[in-house]
Order: C-alpha cells, then sequence, then structure tokens
C-alpha cells in the first residue's frame, strides 16, 4: 500500500516537468514577425509605368475618336454636313415676284370645241385671263381652281367688247388671282402640331392637339427652319411630340424647338431634312422675304394665309396702320393692322400681293375693341431677331425698355438725343449699373442714338459678357445732367 501512494507521488512531481518541457518546445510561437521593407525604387517604377500605360490609352482613344467621327457623322447624317450654313433674310424689292411659279389659264380652241391648258407666270396674268387652274396640291384645298366648276369652261358667255369699264366679273378674276398666289404662298407654310396628354371632366385621358402655323426661313445646311409663333404649343416649354405637316398633306416628325424670345413668342423649330418625305422636300419653298416699311405697306392690299380664323384658312384685306410698336426688354417692333376679322387665336403670315413675307400675325397686340382685328409684327423689324433665331445666336442683354422722344417733346423739355428708357428690368445689367427710368441713353461705346433700332443695332454688335461703356442723361427737375458708366452685358433670358 505505501508502495502504491510513493509511485503515485512520484508521478505527480513528473507532470509538472513534462508540460514545462511542451511549453519550452512552442516558444516560437511568441516571436515577433516583422514586415517586409518597402523598395520604394520598385513602387516609383510601378507609378510610371501604370501613368505612362493611362497616358498611351487616352492617347489612342483621343486618335481612334477623330478618325472614326467624321465615318460616324456620315452614317448618322449621310447626305448632309456637319457645318452650319448661317441663316441670312434678304429683304426683295417690291417688285419682285415669286420667281418661275405659273398657273395654267383656260383657253377655248374654238373650231375643235376643246379646251387647252396654257401655263402662264403670275405676274403676265390679267384680267381678260378668263380661267385659272391652279395645279398641285394645297393645303387650302385640292388645290384646283377653275373659272366654272370642274368643267373649267368660260363663266362669262359674253365676247368682250373692248371697253375698259370693271364688270363683276373682273372683280371674281381679281380674287381668283389672289388665291392662285396664295397656293403658291402655302408651299412655304407648315401646320406644326403638339400633342398633350390630358384628363378631361369624365377623368379619361385624351390626347389633344394643339395648332400654330409655320413659315420656312431657311435652311442651315442638314436642318428646314421653321419660324412660328409658338403660344398655341407651349411656347418654351413645347412638347416631347411636335410633328409638321407640309402643304401637300405630308407629315414629318422629330421636330425640335431650336430657340425662343419671350418678347415676341416667336421660336424657331428644326427639322432634320433626312426626315422630310421626298415629296415635300421636292415642292417646299423658302419663304420669300418683302418690306414692311410704312410706304410699301400702307393701304395696300394683302393676304392673311395660315389660321387667321383660327383655323386653315384665307383672308383678303388690306393693312390700315403701320405705325404702331410692341415693346419688350432692349427691343421694340413695328406692328401691322389690317381689316380682316379674324380670330383672337389667329396665327399665320401676310404677304403682298407679289407673294413676299411682309407680317408674322401675332396675337394679343390689338388696342381695346380691335381684338379680332388681324395683327402682325412687321418683317423688316424682326428680320434680325429671325437671324438670330434660325442661327441660335446668344443675344446679348441690357434690361431697358426704350422709346423714342418725339420732335415737339425733345424742344419743349430740352431733352438730349437718345433713346428713352421707359423702365428698367429688375436684376438687370443696366439696373445694376445705375440705370433710372426717365434717363436717355445717348451713346454705347462712343456710338450715337437716336431711334430705339439703331439702339438695337449697336446692342446686337456685342456679345454676352462685353463690357461697354455708356453716356447717359439724367434729369434733376430743371435740366439734364450727362453722366458716364460701364456695364457687363448679360445672356438675355428665354424664360
Amino acid at each position: 500500500m505505501k508502495k502504491e501512494e510513493k509511485d503515485k507521488t512520484e508521478e505527480e512531481k513528473k507532470i509538472p516537468e513534462t508540460v514545462e518541457a511542451e511549453s519550452n518546445n512552442y516558444d516560437f510561437i511568441r516571436e515577433k514577425i516583422k514586415d517586409r521593407p518597402i523598395n520604394r525604387k520598385k513602387l516609383l517604377r510601378r507609378t510610371l509605368l501604370t501613368a505612362g500605360m493611362a497616358v498611351i490609352f487616352g492617347l489612342i482613344a483621343c486618335i481612334t475618336f477623330l478618325l472614326l467621327e467624321p465615318v460616324f457623322g456620315k452614317l448618322l447624317n449621310s447626305d448632309q454636313g456637319m457645318e452650319l450654313t448661317p441663316v441670312e433674310l434678304n429683304e426683295n424689292a417690291e417688285n419682285e415676284l415669286i420667281p418661275t411659279e405659273t398657273v395654267q389659264i383656260i383657253d377655248e380652241d374654238k373650231e375643235e370645241g376643246y379646251q387647252i391648258a396654257v401655263e402662264k407666270p403670275l405676274g403676265e396674268m390679267s384680267l381678260n385671263d378668263d380661267d385659272v387652274v391652279v395645279s398641285g396640291n394645297s393645303s387650302h384645298g385640292d388645290g384646283s381652281l377653275s373659272g366654272n366648276g370642274a368643267s373649267g369652261t368660260k363663266a362669262s358667255g359674253k365676247e368682250t367688247d373692248g371697253k375698259d369699264d370693271l364688270e363683276l366679273e373682273d372683280y371674281r378674276q381679281l380674287y381668283r388671282k389672289k388665291y392662285s398666289l396664295s397656293v403658291e404662298v402655302s408651299k412655304s407654310l407648315v401646320t406644326i402640331t403638339a400633342n398633350e396628354d390630358a384628363t378631361n371632366w369624365t377623368d379619361e385621358k385624351e390626347l389633344r392637339e394643339h395648332m400654330t402655323t409655320g413659315v420656312l426661313v431657311g435652311e442651315n445646311g442638314y436642318q428646314l427652319l421653321i419660324l412660328a409663333d409658338s403660344a398655341r404649343i407651349g411656347g418654351n416649354e413645347p412638347s416631347d411630340n411636335i410633328r409638321v405637316r407640309f402643304f401637300n398633306g405630308d407629315y414629318a416628325d422629330g421636330v425640335t424647338l431650336l430657340r425662343y424670345d419671350k418678347d415676341t413668342g416667336l421660336a424657331v423649330y428644326a427639322i432634320q431634312l433626312s426626315d422630310i418625305p421626298t415629296a415635300a422636300k421636292e415642292g417646299y419653298k423658302i419663304a420669300v422675304i418683302g418690306t414692311s416699311s410704312t410706304s410699301s405697306v400702307l393701304g395696300n392690299a394683302v393676304i392673311a394665309e395660315g389660321m387667321p380664323l383660327g383655323s386653315e384658312s384665307v383672308c383678303y384685306g388690306a393693312v390700315t396702320s403701320s405705325d404702331r410698336t410692341s415693346t419688350g426688354i432692349d427691343c421694340s417692333y413695328q406692328l401691322l393692322t389690317t381689316d380682316i376679322y379674324g380670330s383672337t387665336d389667329a396665327s399665320g403670315v401676310l404677304t403682298n400681293m407679289k407673294g413676299q413675307l411682309v407680317g408674322i400675325i401675332c396675337n394679343g397686340k390689338n388696342d381695346t375693341g380691335l381684338e379680332n382685328m388681324v395683327c402682325a409684327y412687321g418683317i423688316s423689324g424682326i428680320r434680325s431677331l429671325i437671324e438670330d433665331l434660325s442661327n441660335n445666336v446668344d443675344r446679348s442683354y441690357l434690361g431697358i425698355y426704350p422709346a423714342e422722344v418725339d420732335y415737339d417733346a425733345k424742344r419743349e423739355y430740352d431733352i438730349p438725343d437718345g433713346v428713352y428708357i421707359k423702365d428698367v428690368d429688375i436684376d438687370s445689367p443696366a439696373m445694376q449699373a445705375g440705370l433710372l427710368r426717365g434717363d436717355i441713353l445717348i451713346s454705347i461705346d462712343g456710338t450715337g442714338m437716336l431711334t430705339v433700332g439703331e439702339y438695337m443695332t449697336i446692342l446686337r454688335g456685342h456679345k454676352p459678357e462685353d463690357t461697354i461703356k455708356i453716356v447717359y442723361a439724367r434729369s434733376n427737375g430743371s435740366t439734364y445732367v450727362t453722366m458716364t458708366g460701364e456695364v457687363e452685358l448679360g445672356f438675355r433670358p428665354e424664360k
């Protein structure tokens, strides 16, 4: 028994020695492992290599883009170059006709008893041309016009006796000639349609169409440019779905707003030439620009075409007033008033008896009591505006409402020559420069002005962010004091 206890005690003494020995065998676990030292030269070499590869990749990408850009450009615009051709509107002399246009004159072969259609230029038609047939399609109808219904026979059976007295038949012939001219003008017009999703009174969704008349003012190399009063189709926030209908009934989609003028509501829309149907492309014509000077239009006959009655229509009348103006920011435009009774939602154009464009029909510009008389912006006053809109130009902005001082007021109040400031736009460059209502703007960069037209021309010669020197006069109650200042022009707002 004692022997067993002795052996057990010896074994217990051996256990700590064994544990201590095993513990000594794993002492390496406590050793600290040091990080590998950074090879700075190798790191720098890798960084430079990565940067160099990035530069090489960028250069290759740039070269590839430059080489392939013309190829993809031609694929996207197969028959049109991407370089824009500036649009310029040139006024034509009043005695010029729309070139090379003809209508058909029905003549009767008295021996054989049948009719012969002879083409004759519009300018050579006379009151003795009894029967006129206009060939081709028209937005006004089927495009044909004859003297006695569809047969085209002579409307009056009497023979001419050589007298110069005018008859009712002559009056009819005048209207027929005017209509034949309007058919030719219609080739320069389109109907612009904007679709809008709306909800009716029963909460049912419906598609509403808004229409206005557009006039073809030019091409820039790959787009057809259309001028229109945009109020009826969304103004500067147009619908995403705009299409146009040409004179022959063909439609084209993909119309986009190019530029908008908030003072007049006029806008230029663009459509790619490649999106226009072939028949329409071969038949449409760019509008011939006339003049709206008082001596040329006042009291003269005009044709209102497009939507003067709120829908497609043609009206005839005369210009009754040409001395009124519509003033906006940095602008003032001539207004033509006619004796044509139209719609307050009218749109379209005014043309003279030569087929030349003399006005763009506008809304809401007539005096009280004359709201339904067709009114238009004179084409001479807005010609520069149309060019800027068509060429997508950023226009300079001073921010005054200009007006002209008449001769009698200058003499009575000893007002210096210049442009009278009716008002100043809030937060405009003019306000920041200290210009006030009632000041007289005398000159810009040393160039004097007497009329609003001269002021607009001078301002148009400067770009936004140009700094100009102005000379203006301010009344102190008894006399005008001349003052000077500098103004940095801004970008003309479109909203």
